[in-house]
């Protein structure tokens, strides 16, 4: 099947453009500001990387489901989602996710754009509101995500601190257990 045909797939797919997209808009406002430089910072969204990323994904999800008893048709919730994609992202190691231009290759920030983009998107997986989360917080989260494989979370360790991010920071609605479960 390919990634044309379901639905699911183009939504993940769009999700990620989306959110990379904002991410080197982001990036490239702050060294505006910082530095008085134009930074060209672009998403690398026409690759097949970002479809190749999406078939990992799903691929990660159906084991998850395999091996803790799913029946079919069942889904899994936000955080599940938001870590499985966190681990397929940084395990990418492929084609580049952004190109930059030469005046920032090598510098801090071309190392922090994957995990700025895999914090952004746990954000957008989770409904946060990003300016809620505390600097310590979101320190140790960006340092996690930066120094992976170094500091390789275990994804249940995962799951579960996306669940508690979700429920201090994110939509009370989406937080809230559903009452008919």
């Amino acid at each position: 099947m390919s990634i044309a045909e379901d639905s699911r797939e183009l939504r993940r797919r769009r999700l990620l453009v989306e959110v990379g997209e904002q991410t080197a808009r982001v990036v490239s406002d702050e060294i505006r500001q910082r530095h008085g430089t134009e930074a060209h910072i672009r998403f690398n969204a026409h690759a097949l990387c970002i479809d190749k990323i999406i078939e990992r994904y799903f691929r990660r999800v159906d084991a998850f489901k395999g091996n803790n008893d799913f029946r079919e048709g069942d889904l899994i919730n936000f955080s599940k989602i938001a870590g499985l994609f966190t681990i397929t992202i940084l395990e990418h190691k492929n084609e580049p996710l952004f190109f930059l231009s030469e005046a920032i290759a090598g510098s801090v920030y071309e190392r922090m754009m994957v995990p700025l983009f895999v914090y952004r998107l746990i954000g957008a997986i989770l409904s946060l509101d990003l300016t809620r989360v505390s600097g310590e917080i979101e320190n140790d989260l960006m340092r996690c995500l930066t120094l992976h494989p170094q500091i390789k979370a275990d994804a249940d360790w995962l799951f579960w601190s996306f669940k508690v991010l979700q429920i201090a920071f994110g939509d009370p609605a989406l937080s809230a257990p559903n009452p008919a479960t």
